[in-house]
């Protein structure tokens, strides 16, 4: 809605419309949900580490070790590491249009370069307890959906890692501001080098 309304007022600007619609006092504009989405506690998240399949694991150690989203996870390759400088190009994502799997440029449409950590999903977060386990007849792939225990908490717990770390969360825009702001426990800094100063 704010980018309806910035639109309008350049409108207004160029003397195309008479005052902005949106300011109004019968337009509504729709509430934020109150609902934020927290980190795991540092021992949660290396539960599901621990718990989820081998072929499986890498996606949790570089969601939780570099913060990364999980189309951005998804779309890795194994070129996109140099293990010389210790860091990790993100320069692809998968991306699910019409019920098809794309590649796509990272959200923003643009590539990074990320800190390596030193050190399929929906099972680890039933094991752990974060989703119920798969309904009895469901297909393979159908789980119960995860808004608060979903592959963006590592995202999260990252961010308070590297905050807690004292480090810049590069990338990381609201959900860093939103760390800051809100109560979350302390977290081990000493498992992560990563995060430039």
């Amino acid at each position: 809605m704010s980018e309806l309304s910035s639109i309008l007022e350049a409108a207004v600007d160029d003397k195309r419309l008479a005052r902005n619609p949106m300011h109004a006092k019968s337009v509504r504009w729709p509430k934020a949900p109150q609902e934020r989405r927290g980190a795991w506690p540092l021992e949660t998240a290396l539960r599901v580490r621990d718990v989820i399949s081998a072929r499986n694991r890498i996606a949790v150690v570089v969601g939780l070790g570099c913060g990364l989203r999980q189309g951005a996870v998804f779309g890795l390759s194994p070129e996109d590491i140099d293990y010389a400088r210790g860091v990790l190009h993100v320069r692809r994502q998968i991306q699910a249009i019409g019920g098809r799997l794309y590649f796509a440029l990272p959200k923003g449409n643009k590539t990074r370069t990320v800190d390596m950590p030193i050190y399929t999903w929906k099972p680890a977060l039933a094991a752990v307890g974060s989703i119920p386990l798969r309904a009895e007849g469901a297909k393979p792939w159908q789980w119960a959906a995860a808004p608060k225990g979903g592959f963006h908490v590592l995202r999260h717990t990252y961010a308070s890692i590297i905050l807690e770390a004292g480090r810049v969360c590069r990338d990381l825009g609201a959900v860093a501001r939103a760390l800051l702001a809100s109560d979350h426990p302390r977290l081990l800094c000493s498992l992560h080098a990563g995060g430039r100063k």
